[in-house]
């Protein structure tokens, strides 16, 4: 999750406590020679920049596993930064002709590192309060904690841990709520995400750890620059470097002779994620292609239904509340809306199943969960598409009270025999006039969606959303709904086109050659026509 604006909760006295402190202590330097040249202000200011933006709300303070909120570590580093002026002072022969950013920065660098737990909850987890209040230290938490604290500390080098189990107040929503939205970029920031796969002694073991089945882990695996894989008894599942992601040229040539660490591809297969993409560093969020992290996070789980959306808005790069209770649609509603606001993706309608409830929104663009980007085409044809220049909308879709405001091409389609079935679910094929082939098409209809009118008939349109509304409008590949209305029910409501829900995939097709120079005159002549819906 990316990281929030929120405003900080802390009380301004300790804040202000440790702006006096650095101010005193950079004036208490302010006749060395070195020092003397440098903006005091600014290089307060510049650290107390990076504690408030970088830095979790709370860390564990090593090697003591004392909890620290940002205020003290503040305080705390600002006496190290006292030290490290001096030292610069001491040796101006070699830094002399240093800046004030160039020393803090080197400072920051060194010091202000933290590493960061990905792990599953177990029994015994300690919390927030235990540490607070130094107790129940002992059990299976605590010797996590001490474990991911020693190999933090001794082969990393760093002062910082932070450990969700203990560093969250989940009792301030204020806490919970900038925590959960700054996560991700948290893991990002990070100077190592130590992996601890509690049900891995081998790399054997690797592909069927609970690990990869969790919604949050996903994030944690992606985010990070340097991760480091451990397995039940702390040891690392792979010996050499100290990293199994986030290697360094040199160190992976050196070691591995141009290599692949030989965990990489285990947990690539094992998370459903292409192994390129693990790689990364830093991973970026983006919108440009929505199902694919859909596809990721569709089958893992989570404690609670709304942490099934909290969890991705770091892998798109957008924010939303946190409203535990509101449930799992509403909140995968929610995260859909600010994904739709800042992306043009072709296959961000490009899904088959349950649209959300009606009572949270009548539209029926708006999937219910991610799960329904499961049986969408998409990934095949990602790189394909992307190439293609009127793969992607101009005019943006817009949500209203009416529903999914969008400017669609209208295709009839004949179907190739009247679908019959008693439990709701039809299958057929349809000849649609754009397509290279016929439409395998399988849907199922809600409750009140057949026409009271006795032999009644439905009008079918196969509408394309990914179009340019210019003069030659046809792509070359169309997503598209299916869109169904009563001719007989012609004033009233029911006579407007509503959206078919699929059953089993998303419509994706190829679209002939022939039609794709048509102009918008031209295509009116075979009934294909461009028109601004509400779905």
């Amino acid at each position: 999750m990316l990281g929030s604006s929120a405003v900080d909760h802390h009380s301004p006295g300790p804040q202000a406590t440790a702006s006096v402190k650095i101010s005193n202590e950079i004036s208490s330097v302010k006749d060395h020679s070195i020092v003397t040249r440098f903006d005091y202000d600014k290089c307060q200011s510049k650290l107390r920049e990076f504690v408030y933006r970088e830095m979790p709300m709370n860390v564990i303070k090593l090697p003591e596993m004392k909890l620290m909120e940002r205020a003290a570590v503040v305080d705390y580093l600002s006496t190290k930064l006292e030290e490290y002026l001096r030292n610069q002072d001491s040796a101006e022969n070699v830094v002399g002709s240093s800046t004030a950013h160039n020393l803090v920065d080197n400072f920051i660098k060194e010091n202000g590192r933290f590493a960061i737990l990905s792990h599953t909850w177990g029994k015994e987890e300690l919390s927030y309060k235990d540490m607070r209040k130094q107790r129940n230290l002992r059990g299976q938490g605590y010797e996590k904690l001490k474990n991911f604290c020693t190999i933090s500390h001794t082969d990393y080098g760093v002062e910082f841990g932070w450990m969700d189990t203990v560093c969250i107040d989940k009792s301030s929503s204020v806490e919970l709520d900038e925590s959960i939205r700054s996560m991700f970029a948290w893991y990002q920031e990070s100077y190592v995400c130590i992996v601890h796969l509690a049900g891995s002694r081998t790399l054997a073991d690797v592909a069927h750890d609970r690990w990869f089945t969790r919604g949050w882990t996903l994030q944690e695996l992606l985010a990070p620059t340097r991760i480091r894989f451990y397995g039940t008894d702390w040891h690392p599942l792979v010996s050499g470097p100290r990293y199994d992601k986030g290697w360094d040229l040199d160190t992976w040539l050196a070691f591995n002779r141009g290599r692949e660490s030989p965990i990489l591809p285990i947990v690539a297969e094992a998370a459903g994620v292409d192994l390129r993409v693990i790689r990364l560093k830093p991973f970026r969020p983006d919108t440009s292609v929505v199902s694919t992290p859909m596809k990721w996070i569709a089958r893992r789980n989570t404690t609670r239904g709304e942490d099934k959306a909290y969890c991705m808005m770091g892998l798109f790069g957008v924010s939303i509340s946190i409203a535990y209770g509101e449930g799992a649609q509403r909140a995968f509603f929610r995260l859909f809306e600010a994904i739709l606001k800042v992306s043009n993706s072709p296959d961000l309608f490009s899904w088959a199943g349950e649209p959300v409830n009606q009572i949270i929104h009548p539209s029926r663009m708006i999937p219910s969960s991610a799960k329904c980007y499961l049986n969408t085409a998409w990934l095949e044809t990602a790189i394909e598409w992307t190439a293609d220049e009127n793969a992607v909308p101009v005019e943006p879709a817009t949500l209203t009270s009416l529903g999914m405001r969008m400017t669609m091409l209208l295709v009839p389609v004949e179907l190739r025999m009247t679908p019959r079935n008693s439990s709701m679910v039809f299958s057929t094929e349809a000849e649609c006039t754009l397509s290279k082939q016929d439409l395998q098409l399988s849907w199922f209809t809600l409750p009140g969606e057949t026409s009271s009118w006795p032999g009644d008939r439905p009008e079918y349109r196969v509408a394309i959303w990914n179009i340019k509304p210019t003069t030659r409008p046809v792509p070359s590949h169309a997503a598209a709904v299916l869109l169904r209305r009563w001719p007989r029910a012609r004033n009233r409501e029911r006579y407007t086109w509503h959206r078919v829900l699929m059953q089993t995939s998303a419509i994706t097709f190829d679209t002939k050659e022939g039609l794709q120079s048509k102009t918008v005159d031209e295509l009116k002549d075979l009934s294909i026509t461009i028109e601004t819906l509400y779905l």
